[in-house]
């Protein structure tokens, strides 16, 4: 598994860990991302290992920010559905996004567009998906 893929997995294992616990909507989610990343055995049982505990979330951090910016972008989406299994953004799920959204350059005077957009986002993948089904 790529670097990439494995920070993004991270990414999300850490944002269904805000409210405590992984629920179903969000280990559904999150074994649907690990079912379509290769990676080898070892890469894969650590990260199966984040339904039972949170990644180091300073460590995440950081891995996070040596992503490019577009890719960042990208799985901040993906984090931002993660936190919307239960259709609703937990103040903790927000603040996770801010914090790394702040690694890819997003400022504070930027930061709600920058929700904003998160949100618009959210909103066409739902229209997507009742017009496709997934």
């Amino acid at each position: 598994m790529e670097v990439e893929a494995t920070v993004q997995a991270q990414v999300l294992a850490a944002m269904a860990w805000c409210d405590g616990e992984f629920d179903h909507a969000e280990r559904m989610f999150y074994l649907a991302f690990l079912d379509g990343t290769p990676g080898t055995d070892a890469v894969r049982a650590e990260l199966l290992g984040l339904l039972d505990a949170p990644p180091d979330r300073g460590a995440l951090v950081e891995a996070f920010g040596k992503l490019p910016r577009e890719r960042g972008l990208e799985v901040l989406k993906q984090a931002y559905l993660m936190g919307m299994a239960n259709e609703r953004l937990q103040d903790e799920e927000r603040a996770l996004l801010g914090q790394l959204a702040r690694r890819i350059g997003v400022t504070e005077a930027t930061l709600p567009k920058f929700y904003e957009m998160l949100g618009c986002f959210y909103r066409a993948w739902r229209l997507e998906s009742e017009l496709f089904g997934r």
